[in-house]
């Protein structure tokens, strides 16, 4: 996980100096896609669960609501579409079992 953050990290700060916020989206399934891909299927979805542990892992909720996973200065913002909006202002992360390693999801 930390040479995911350390490579995005790297390559994100060029530039502005400001640092780089990538938006994903949870469907109504719990898969986690890019929220500028309108395509959402299982096809598209992120499955590498090096990149799932470490957008889970460090996942707080911020001041208005926002979920965000913050990794060395960079910003993961999660947001939830389910087809309710109003459920979707609502989300909430559900890990269902705890080994030695740690919530699983």
């Amino acid at each position: 996980p930390a040479r995911i953050c350390a490579a995005r990290c790297a390559s994100s700060k060029r530039g502005s100096g400001r640092p780089r916020s990538y938006r994903y989206v949870v469907d109504h399934a719990g898969a986690v896609h890019l929220d500028t891909n309108k395509a959402r299927t299982l096809a598209t979805a992120y499955k590498d669960p090096t990149f799932l542990d470490e957008l889970y892992t460090g996942l707080r909720r911020r001041r208005g609501g926002k979920w965000a996973s913050q990794c060395l200065g960079e910003y993961s913002l999660l947001r939830a579409d389910t087809g309710d909006s109003a459920a979707d202002a609502e989300i909430i992360v559900v890990f269902d079992r705890l080994n030695d390693d740690g919530l699983g999801y």
